[in-house]
């Protein structure tokens, strides 16, 4: 059944019963929604006990008048096996008939009617006769559509004998009253067998009345009656009495039409005992009410029950009890139409225990509050198995309710929860319980709806130890501050193995703190942390420990935030000495200074492998220093340094030691920068005799004089090999000189020399010395440049 959920109408209603016991097997109902009227009504029984197998019939949604009617009785017993009628919608007067019967019994096989849709008059009768002896079998008449006079008579006779087995009759067209008669007599007794009658025609009154005898006994099978047209009151009487017994098997009855009331009432007997079956009513008052039996026992099976029609009030009930016990197995209850109160309710029973099953209730209808229960319980155990509740409807608050129990234990397996509507407050909870053991298994909660605050936890339990496994968190929603905190356990142990959390939102302060535990030992692993949010300072601390041992892996801090200074700190520790390997720093923000500093460590030995320092930042000074350090002896290798930045002088300076000895094997220096003079010294020592090997040496910048020195010595014995000067730059005079000196005696065995530069006179001297004696060879000597005299003279010597 399907109801109009405004006007609380039945819109649809369709039913099916068991094959074997004889009960009706198909019914379907459609009404209009709005007006309730009967639109359609299709009707289907048993092929086997000779009740109704089909019947088909549309009414007009408005009027309520009946539009189509399709029949078909079965083929054995005799009944009607085909009629089909079509009514106007407006008028109610019927357009069409068409009607087919056994061809072996006499009884009527075809007769098709068309009726003016105006008038009601019958236009068309059409009959048929035997093809054989050539008797009239069939008579078809048509009447007069403007004068009402009996225009068309259809007679069939029985083609053997030549009786009349067939009589058509329709009168009037202005007004010769007795509008149409239809009588089927028995071909061989000329027994009445069938009779249909309509009158009226301004009015000869009776109005439609149909009969069907048995031919051989002679007791009445089928009555239809159909009156009023106008007042003759009783509208419409349908009766099937059993050809062989004469009890009544079916009885349809409609009334009213200004008024003899009773409205609808239809009634199916079984053929045999005579026991009511069926029984469906619709008067005074009452309107609907359809009752089936069973046709053994007699007991009630099926009752359904609309009331009001201004108003009986009751508006639908319809119960199913089983048709052995008598135990009620369904009820089904909508009231209110207006103000009948209770609207749904809907209850199945276990037709073998009687036990509740399901209870489906809906209330309101200004307002009997409930709004809305249902409820399914075990069919054998009686246990509540599911509870489903919404309420409110302005307002009988908690809205919305569902509830799942085990069907065994009647344990609670899950339980979901949402209030408010303005305002029972607890918005949404929803818990699992384990069927078995009855722990919590999950749990999650949202609160607020103006504000019952707390606002979302989620909660999962292990099933079996009942320990905590999983816990989040979020608050506020107005200041219920807590903004989101979660937890993992482990299920074994219970420990805790991952918590993060944030705050603030106005200001519970603490923003986002993230930690990860081993699950075996309990040991911190990872811990993270941000703060300030207007401001708890602390902005970002990110720890990693070993799981096994607990030292401490890796260190990352960055601050400030309006100021907790330090800003970025990075260490790395080896997990199994717990020694630092790395270390970076990084400050300022705003000024508070060293900014840089990097630090590689040997994780074996701890012995400082790596150092990178960067200063200054207005101002701490020290701008790059790079150390690079030996990791087994810990001896300094590289060391590179470079100042200034406004001033702390030494503008870059880069050694390089030997990583065994320790020696210095190169240094390379460049000063000034306004002004700690001496700028470029470069200098090579041998790695392992520590001897001096090459120095080159420029000077001035404004003014430490010495421009260029470069001297090359030997790296075995120490001894100068070559030596080369260039001076002046305003005015250090001396103006190059270079010398070269045998590297195994000592001994100098070229010199030349080049002076003034406004003037340190003597202008070239060139020397050539025997690198075995040391004898003097060769001099070439010229002077002057204004005037040193002596120009040009050029000896050699054995």
């Amino acid at each position: 059944m399907v109801y109009d959920q405004n006007s609380g109408n039945l819109v649809e209603c369709s039913m099916v019963y068991n094959q074997n016991s004889g009960n009706l097997v198909e019914c379907s109902m459609v009404y209009d929604q709005n007006s309730g009227n009967l639109v359609e009504c299709s009707m289907v029984y048993d092929q086997n006990s000779g009740n109704l197998v089909e019947c088909s019939m549309v009414y007009n949604q408005n009027s309520g008048n009946l539009v189509e009617c399709s029949m078909v009785y079965d083929q054995n017993s005799g009944n009607l096996v085909e009629c089909s009628m079509v009514y106007d919608q407006n008028s109610g007067n019927l357009v069409e008939c068409s009607m087919v019967y056994d061809q072996n019994s006499g009884n009527l096989v075809e007769c098709s009617m068309v009726y003016d849709q105006n008038s009601g008059n019958l236009v068309e009768c059409s009959m048929v006769y035997d093809q054989n002896s050539g008797n009239l079998v069939e008579c078809s008449m048509v009447y007069d559509q403007n004068s009402g006079n009996l225009v068309e008579c259809s007679m069939v006779y029985d083609q053997n004998s030549g009786n009349l087995v067939e009589c058509s009759m329709v009168y009037d067209q202005n007004s010769g009253n007795l509008v149409e008669c239809s009588m089927v007599y028995d071909q061989n007794s000329g027994n009445l067998v069938e009779c249909s009658m309509v009158y009226d025609q301004n009015s000869g009154n009776l109005v439609e009345c149909s009969m069907v005898y048995d031919q051989n006994s002679g007791n009445l099978v089928e009555c239809s009656m159909v009156y009023d047209q106008s007042l003759g009151n009783l509208v419409e009487c349908s009766m099937v009495y059993d050809q062989n017994s004469g009890n009544l098997v079916e009885c349809s009855m409609v009334y009213n039409q200004n008024s003899g009331n009773l409205v609808e009432c239809s009634m199916v007997y079984d053929q045999s005992l005579g026991n009511l079956v069926e029984c469906s009513m619709n008067s005074g008052n009452l309107v609907e009410c359809s009752m089936v039996y069973d046709q053994n026992s007699g007991n009630l099976v099926e009752c359904s029950m609309v009331y009001n029609q201004n108003s009986g009030n009751l508006v639908e009930c319809s119960m199913v009890y089983d048709q052995n016990s008598g135990n009620l197995v369904e009820c089904s209850m909508v009231y209110d139409q207006s103000l009948g109160n209770l609207v749904e309710c809907s209850m199945v029973y276990d037709q073998n225990s009687g036990n509740l099953v399901e209870c489906s209730m809906v209330y309101d209808q200004n307002s009997g509050n409930l709004v809305e229960c249902s409820m399914v319980y075990d069919q054998n155990s009686g246990n509540l198995v599911e509870c489903s509740m919404v309420y409110d409807q302005n307002s009988g608050n908690l809205v919305e309710c569902s509830m799942v129990y085990d069907q065994n234990s009647g344990n609670l397996v899950e339980c979901s929860m949402v209030y408010d509507q303005n305002s029972g407050n607890l918005v949404e909870c929803s818990m699992v319980y384990d069927q078995n053991s009855g722990n919590l298994v999950e749990c999650s909660m949202v609160y607020d709806q103006n504000s019952g605050n707390l606002v979302e936890c989620s909660m999962v339990y292990d099933q079996n130890s009942g320990n905590l496994v999983e816990c989040s968190m979020v608050y506020d929603q107005s200041l219920g501050n807590l903004v989101e905190c979660s937890m993992v356990y482990d299920q074994n142990s219970g420990n805790l193995v991952e918590c993060s959390m944030v705050y603030n939102q106005n200001s519970g302060n603490l923003v986002e703190c993230s930690m990860v535990y081993n699950q075996n030992s309990g040991n911190l692993v990872e811990c993270s942390m941000v703060y300030d949010q207007n401001s708890g300072n602390l902005v970002e601390c990110s720890m990693v420990y070993d799981q096994n041992s607990g030292n401490l892996v890796e260190c990352s801090m960055v601050y400030n935030q309006n100021s907790g200074n330090l800003v970025e700190c990075s260490m790395v520790y080896d997990q199994n000495s717990g020694n630092l390997v790395e270390c970076s720093m990084v400050y300022d923000q705003s000024l508070g200074n060293l900014v840089e500093c990097s630090m590689v460590y040997d994780q074996n030995s701890g012995n400082l492998v790596e150092c990178s320092m960067v200063y200054n930042q207005n101002s701490g000074n020290l701008v790059e220093c790079s150390m690079v350090y030996n990791q087994n002896s810990g001896n300094l290798v590289e060391c590179s340094m470079v100042y200034d930045q406004n001033s702390g002088n030494l503008v870059e300076c880069s050694m390089v030691y030997d990583q065994n000895s320790g020696n210095l094997v190169e240094c390379s220096m460049v000063y000034n920068q306004n002004s700690g003079n001496l700028v470029e010294c470069s200098m090579v020592y041998d790695q392992n005799s520590g001897n001096l090997v090459e120095c080159s040496m420029v000077y001035n910048q404004n003014s430490g004089n010495l421009v260029e020195c470069s001297m090359v010595y030997d790296q075995n014995s120490g001894n100068l090999v070559e030596c080369s000067m260039v001076y002046d730059q305003n005015s250090g005079n001396l103006v190059e000189c270079s010398m070269v000196y045998n590297q195994n005696s000592g001994n100098l065995v070229e010199c030349s020399m080049v002076y003034d530069q406004n003037s340190g006179n003597l202008v070239e001297c060139s020397m050539v010395y025997d690198q075995s004696l040391g004898n003097l060879v060769e001099c070439s000597m010229v002077y002057d440049q204004n005037s040193g005299n002596l120009v040009e003279c050029s000896m050699v010597y054995d």
